[in-house]
Formats: C-alpha cells, structure tokens, sequence
C-alpha cells in the first residue's frame, strides 16, 4: 500500500507582492495545518485539484498526516521562510490505483519500475505499479555488491492492468561501468551507491558496493532526460553527485560528524547548542513498526526564531496523539543512500542536518513506504549530510 501524498513543498506564482502562496500537493489526507508568523494553527481544505495551498508571507509551519489502509502512519511538520520556499513550476499528479506486475526474474539481482523495487534470488517477482508507461530496470550489482554487475533496462512498458512480464534474464544486460571514487577524508568503512532516473521518471537503485568504486549505468543505455546520482559515505556522513558521464568529478569530502546533540529521555526531541555551516535544513526523523515522523526545519527559520530544537507540535487542532512515534526505533529499509550501509540495511531515528537543498531519486520521491523491498523515501535531501543517532540503551 502507498502513501498517497507528496512529500513536497512548491512555491507558487502569485500576482500579489505581499504573498507568496505555498502549494501542497496531496490527497487523501486526514489533516492539512499551517500557521504563518504568531498566528494559531489554521487547517486546510484541498482545492479543486487536491492540492492544499498555504498564504504564505513570511516565516511558516506545515503539519500533514497520512494515513495507510493497513494502519500505518506518516506525520510531517516542516518549518521555513518564504525566502527558502524553492519554486517549482508544476505539482505532479498522484495516483494510488496500483496492479500488480510479475515476472520471473533469472539471475541474482533486483527488478524496478515506478519507483519500486523487490529483490529476487532468480526467481518469481511482484511489484505494484500505478497504470502508464514505465521502464523497467533490472540489476545484478543490488541489493548484494559483486564484481561485474549487469543491467537490464526496458523502456516505454505500457501497463494497463495486472501484467506478467515473462522472464527477464540479467545474463542479457550490459555490463556496468566502474567509476573509481575518492573520499579525501575517509576514516571508515565505506558505501557507493548508485541511482538513476529515467525520462519517464522511474527511479531505481542501480548498484552498490562497499569499496571506493561506483558502477554506473554505461552511455550506450542512457537517453536524453536520464539522470544518474552516485552517493558516498560512511557511517553517519554522506555525499553525492549527480554524474553526466567521464569528465563528472568523483572526489568527495565528507562533512563533519554532527556533535553536541542531546536527545530526550524518549528520543522524540533533539537539542542542540550549535549546528555546523553550512547546513539548510534540520530534520529529526524517528520511526516505529507503524509510523514515520519527519520533523524538519530549514536554517533561516531556525535562525529567525532562535530554535535550537526540534520536536513535533502538540497544540495542532484535530491532531491526534495516536499518530505521533512516541517510542522511536530503528526500522527496515534497504535503501542505502540514507542509511549509509549496504542493503538490507537499518535506517535509524535520528537527526539530520542537510547542507544544500536539493531533489533525485530516493530523496524527495513523492512516496515512501516503510517495508522492505517496496520504497521510496519521502523526505528532503542533499548531496550532502550528516546525521546524529540517539545512544540506545
């Protein structure tokens, strides 16, 4: 089951200087709330294309809650200036009317399309793909690293319905390319991820490794409109790049490990005396078998208001307890772009604070889904960031 909203703030065009109107695009949500400057917590209803805009004229605060069928839970608080709101000229539709496609895969590897991938040890696969035109992308270099990955890329599969694929065989693929990488201040193991992005907007990991190399989809594959990410990192530090071919530079520097924040007794609340620069967002971001909670502030906001924590409001009209992670714990992912380790991988609560914002694949993808083998994360992130995690006893 998806989550059937975006996790994504858009600024929109506004005739009135005074305004800078913040569009939310989402639907099926039970609570949509804001609050500009001192004002008290005013809730949303979505306009005629579902999407909830916020009148924006200067520092704000947004709470959203999205409810899964299977009882699963995602709240959001993200506090900005309108300054830092980056415009963006379209909202993109949301459907949540997936079918399933199968297939059998042969080969060791991971099948994507839409955004989802499942893993199969050669053998029968199933993903839940929303109707239109996908590409598929096949992988022997993920979950688990080898030495001579393969690809399997088709483009333009119309899915209408419930479809079965037939057998895809990674034997066919081509061979990815190596890309050596260089971390200037490793002191760890480390992690290289790939990512790439098709013109249809399909996102899938394409390899990972646990050395200083990065296996990228090669040229001959790619087509106008593709976009390929490579992350590094180690440990609780990361980095990344969108790569466009030979001349992409591929020498990374960490950034600093972030020190100095202390946790509630619950680990719902971190706190801070002092943050590193640059950095633009702040985000605590705690999980539970149910829920995800993302609570996220950028630098300016942070600033202006003297902020040296983070926690979710509790004052929020209609808001109710019960979707809140009130015990944070570690959670399954396998994506490995933000966990720092390779897949299955542990993404933990914790805080973060990112250095440049931005949007690729598995960053501010418009879903997210907590369970193993289906995913997109739906938070903002950077090329850049550091994350600190609460010491469990």
């Amino acid at each position: 089951m998806r989550i059937p909203f975006v996790l994504l703030l858009v600024a929109a065009c506004s005739s009135d200087p005074k305004s800078n109107p913040v569009e939310v695009c989402a639907t099926g949500q039970p609570l949509v709330a804001y609050r500009t400057g001192s004002t008290g917590w005013k809730t949303l209803q979505p306009n005629a294309k579902g999407r909830y805009v916020v009148p924006v004229t200067g520092d704000y605060e947004l709470v959203r809650v999205g409810l899964l069928a299977d009882g699963l839970t995602l709240t959001s608080y993200f506090a900005s200036t309108a300054a830092e709101t980056k415009p963006i000229d379209t909202c993109p539709e949301m459907r949540d009317t997936p079918v399933h496609v199968t297939g059998h895969l042969v080969g060791s590897g991971e099948v994507w399309m839409d955004g989802y991938g499942v893993s199969s040890m050669s053998g029968a696969f199933d993903l839940q793909v929303n109707p239109g035109t996908h590409d598929l992308l096949a992988t022997s270099g993920y979950p688990t690293p080898i030495t001579s990955p393969r690809v399997l890329i088709q483009r333009g599969r119309m899915i209408s319905g419930p479809a079965d694929l037939g057998k895809i065989d990674l034997s066919t693929g081509t061979a990815l390319t190596n890309v050596p990488v260089t971390i200037t201040n490793a002191t760890g193991s480390l992690f290289t991820n790939v990512f790439l992005s098709t013109t249809v907007n399909d996102l899938a990991t394409v390899s990972t490794s646990s050395d200083a190399t990065a296996s990228v989809v090669p040229d001959s594959l790619l087509q106008a409109g593709d976009k390929q990410w490579v992350d590094v990192g180690e440990n609780n530090r990361f980095a990344g790049v969108l790569y466009t071919g030979a001349g992409t530079k591929t020498s990374f520097t960490l950034p600093p490990a972030l020190t100095g924040v202390t946790f509630s007794a619950g680990n719902t609340t971190a706190s801070w005396a002092s943050l590193p620069e640059p950095y633009s967002i702040a985000e605590l971001q705690l999980f539970s078998s149910s829920s995800l909670e993302l609570v996220a502030a950028t630098k300016g906001w942070l600033d202006k208001h003297g902020a040296t924590s983070l926690a979710f409001p509790t004052d929020v009209p209609g808001f109710q307890a019960s979707w809140m992670v009130t015990s944070p714990e570690d959670a399954t992912s396998r994506s490995g772009s933000t966990t720092g380790t390779t897949s299955p991988t542990t993404r933990s609560s914790g805080l973060r604070i990112l250095r440049a914002r931005g949007r690729r694949p598995h960053s501010a993808c418009a879903r997210c889904n907590m369970r193993c083998g289906r995913r997109r994360n739906g938070r903002i992130h950077s090329p850049v960031s550091t994350m600190k995690r609460p010491v469990r006893g």
